[in-house]
């Protein structure tokens, strides 16, 4: 499982805990989820995508 994926699912478990659980702002809540749902997306995709994306996301680091 990519570390991606994992973050992704424990962003997502955090949201449902603190929804259900506790008193906290609609705009951290939907912070929290769309995190989440970034990270789950990320971790499922096919290899080539993948590096490609993690190759982008490095020469952007690099120019900036």
């Amino acid at each position: 499982m990519r570390k991606e994926l994992f973050v992704g699912f424990f962003a997502q478990a955090i949201y449902i805990i603190l929804s259900r659980f506790f008193n906290v702002p609609d705009l951290f809540l939907g912070f929290s989820q769309g995190l989440a749902i970034c990270f789950i997306i990320i971790g499922i995709l096919p290899q080539e995508p993948y590096l490609k994306l993690k190759k982008w996301k490095r020469s952007m680091i690099k120019s900036a």
